[in-house]
């Protein structure tokens, strides 16, 4: 005798081979997302990496590189801060959108007249390197802005920072 429910109707002894494809399917494409989520974010640090800049980058070298990309910005000069770019970042735009970009910038921001370094993030490992953005405070003139801020995101290419992106903005 098969079970009654309680509004009269009979009620299956068992349920539809198609919900256990259904919860199956489910289940499979939860495992795949979180497994391409895994591979695509950036591998979490290890201590000993995380707590310092690669060895080529002392406070000099921090100051150059800052100095480098204050002039390129203070002159218009769009190749030369393009030059900067790690090859890999280059294949990812052109010169020309930076310098469109960097164009609408320069009014806002005005004149850097002195960045100074202010601390580093480790972003993380990569199939290319360690990842870190360098921040620094800006001192900046003739612009909207009273002060701001620049961010250089590099991963280590052992002997020197291969930049992937350049931010400057504005406060206050």
């Amino acid at each position: 005798m098969d079970p009654i429910d309680p509004i009269g109707g009979k009620v299956r002894a068992s349920a539809h081979p198609m919900i256990y494809v259904l919860v199956a399917l489910v289940l499979a494409n939860l495992v795949i997302s979180l497994v391409i989520y895994d591979r695509m974010t950036v591998s979490p640090q290890s201590a000993s990496t995380e707590s310092q800049l690669p060895q080529y980058l002392g406070q000099d070298s921090l100051s150059e590189l800052a100095d480098q990309i204050q002039v390129d910005f203070n002159s218009r000069n769009w190749t030369s801060l393009y030059d900067q770019f790690d090859p890999v970042a280059q294949v990812q735009f052109t010169q020309e959108s930076l310098e469109e970009q960097f164009d609408k910038l320069g009014p806002l921001i005005g004149t850097i007249e002195r960045a100074e370094y202010s601390h580093f993030k480790f972003l993380g490992r990569q199939d290319t390197g360690d990842v870190f953005e360098l921040n620094y405070v800006l001192q900046v003139s003739g612009g909207t802005f009273a002060s701001g801020v620049l961010k250089i995101k590099f991963v280590d290419r052992g002997d020197h920072p291969g930049i992937y992106s350049v931010f400057i903005t504005g406060k206050g």
